[in-house]
């Protein structure tokens, strides 16, 4: 299920908000229960949407109150003092999430959604930013696979250039290159 020697003692999942995305953190969270059933779940979550979430048997929730404002992150801070977990899910991209990140303590951090900027750099236009930005945007997109997934989806329904076989060439280098760097850290895990 997940890359794990053994079912963990202790998972965190953070995931403030908002209502429709934390409903779909439910599914992930049924399946981990089913599948570590020894495990104890602890979830990081908005008060408003505790209130439906409270519904979930076996989940002991830590609340952050949003409209506090600033300070909202210092109750689920005295919460987490001197807790550690086996496993924190960081499942929200945004400031405050981060900052509530920082004080779990974990030995695996499994980041989900961390990539959606970079995701969103492929959508760039030429021209459209100062060109040494631009040139700069293109570096870091070339070393991941959006822009090329992209270009190869427009190729094949447009006939735009680069060409389908450009782009699936360049999503192959980027599958081979990934896969040895995983292959390295793997060897050093062990």
């Amino acid at each position: 299920m997940l890359p794990l020697a053994a079912s963990p003692r202790t998972v965190c999942i953070l995931r403030l908000s908002a209502i429709g995305d934390t409903c779909h953190v439910v599914p992930v969270l049924r399946t981990m229960q089913q599948a570590w059933p020894a495990t104890r779940f602890t979830w990081i979550i908005a008060k408003s949407e505790s209130r439906l979430m409270r519904l979930i048997e076996d989940v002991e929730f830590i609340i952050v109150d949003k409209e506090a404002g600033a300070g909202a992150w210092w109750a689920p801070r005295r919460q987490l003092a001197g807790r550690r977990f086996d496993v924190l899910l960081h499942m929200q991209l945004a400031l405050r999430a981060s900052l509530i990140a920082r004080e779990v303590r974990a030995a695996s951090l499994l980041a989900f959604l961390l990539s959606l900027p970079l995701a969103f750099l492929a959508l760039v236009p030429a021209g459209s930013v100062a060109h040494g930005l631009y040139d700069a945007i293109s570096a870091v997109s070339f070393v991941f696979p959006f822009k090329a997934s992209l270009q190869a989806l427009d190729a094949a329904v447009n006939q735009s250039a680069p060409g389908v076989s450009v782009s699936l060439a360049h999503l192959a280098g980027l599958a081979l290159l990934f896969g040895a760097l995983a292959r390295v850290g793997l060897r050093r895990a062990d």
